[in-house]
């Protein structure tokens, strides 16, 4: 997009993830798209989904909170975003490398838009 392109806050809501959440940060890390940050709200996991996100280092933040639900824990990681758009990822779910440059093209050239949403495929 270029220098002045508005940050992204990509929000990873997390709750015993570890089985998918490798692959999914990686697909947010993979984005054509910059800037980004990346978000993972954790809804009190005891298994290693905090540790796989404190892996990636400052490319990723983790906040948390003790089981609110999947709501609560979406919310709790805008409240944490600094960016202009926020964009969410369920741990078990991926991104096409292209996604938020494709969206954000159409933000940027439709002022009038307030929200953007992509195709599914579905893969097993």
């Amino acid at each position: 997009m270029g220098r002045d392109a508005p940050l992204v806050s990509c929000i990873v809501p997390v709750f015993n993830a570890s089985r998918f959440l490798r692959q999914a940060l990686a697909s947010i890390l993979d984005q054509r798209y910059a800037p980004i940050e990346v978000v993972v709200a954790d809804d009190g996991s005891d298994d290693d989904s905090v540790d796989i996100a404190r892996s990636h280092g400052d490319r990723v933040r983790v906040v948390a909170q003790q089981g609110l639900g999947p709501a609560a824990t979406r919310n709790r990681g805008a409240r944490a975003a600094r960016g202009a758009f926020l964009a969410f990822l369920d741990p078990d779910d991926l991104w096409h490398p292209d996604k938020l440059e494709l969206q954000m093209r159409c933000l940027r050239d439709d002022s009038g838009l307030d929200f953007c949403v992509t195709h599914v495929q579905m893969f097993w």
